[in-house]
């Protein structure tokens, strides 16, 4: 699944997360902004499925198990599901070591590499709190440093995720903190069935923060953007743009950027591919 934070858009200025504020503009949003953000919308989606990815392998045990017996359950499933990384126990936790990029260890069918350490904080009938320390965990085009914590509340059958990150892509670092509420959009199919998303995301760089308010943002591990909800972010000027998702066919989602003064349409496919409308 993909969690919902695609964070990169691009307004005025180069491209967003990884540059400095933009100067203030009172000009129209123009077609080329919006199709680059698009299109670092899209880049940021890989991020978001490390993220997922990650969340998804500390589901594996049964909520209401004792420390131990939730810690063994992890090991088992992650030693028959990532053969190739190497997996140790210490109490409640255990560390995963993907090895480097040249190692080649796959999950879910992609490559990662890097160290995370997840932590069995309290599992009850009703809820389960894990944490997650990431170490160079990288997908070979983003890396990360920092913390997840993920609650899961069995009753609303929704988890809690939050994370204080440093991401790093071309060579910049992007400061980001989070906290979303996620449910399945399909429980028979679980995470591949796609995930609703509501909550906030920010990132900082400098002295520049941006905002992004998530709502009712859907998400599937094949979309390469999601399927239907609103993202509304707030740049340091103040200043806010929406990009609002809506699925057109299986194949198609349609994507309406609007910016001061001005609104762009786009359609975009299951594979990648950008048309505006």
């Amino acid at each position: 699944m993909k969690t919902t934070w695609i964070l990169g858009i691009l307004l005025t200025c180069s491209t967003l997360f990884f540059v400095g504020a933009c100067e203030e503009t009172s000009e129209p949003l123009t077609q080329t902004e919006a199709q680059e953000g698009l299109d670092e919308t899209m880049l940021s989606s890989v991020e978001a499925s490390l993220e997922a990815d990650m969340v998804e392998i500390s589901t594996q045990f049964t909520m209401g198990a004792a420390l131990d017996k939730a810690v063994q359950q992890l090991k088992m499933f992650v030693s028959s599901q990532i053969p190739c990384s190497v997996v140790t126990e210490t109490q409640n936790t255990i560390t995963i070591d993907f090895g480097t990029l040249e190692d080649n260890c796959t999950y879910l069918g992609k490559t990662y590499a890097g160290i995370i350490t997840i932590t069995v904080v309290k599992t009850s009938l009703d809820s389960t709190t894990v944490t997650q320390d990431w170490d160079g965990l990288t997908n070979g085009k983003t890396t990360a440093n920092g913390t997840v914590t993920v609650v899961w509340d069995k009753t609303n059958k929704t988890r809690n995720v939050v994370h204080e990150l440093v991401w790093t892509r071309n060579g910049k670092d992007v400061f980001s903190e989070g906290n979303r509420t996620q449910s399945l959009l399909d429980e028979t199919l679980g995470a591949q069935g796609g995930i609703r998303i509501d909550g906030f995301r920010t990132k900082t760089a400098g002295q520049a923060m941006w905002m992004l308010d998530i709502d009712g943002v859907e998400m599937r591990p094949q979309d390469p953007v999601p399927q239907a909800g609103v993202y509304t972010l707030t740049r340091p000027n103040g200043k806010t743009i929406t990009y609002e998702f809506v699925r057109i066919d299986e194949d198609t989602i349609e994507v309406t950027v609007t910016g001061a003064k001005k609104s762009f349409v786009f359609h975009v496919t299951s594979s990648g591919q950008v048309d505006e409308v």
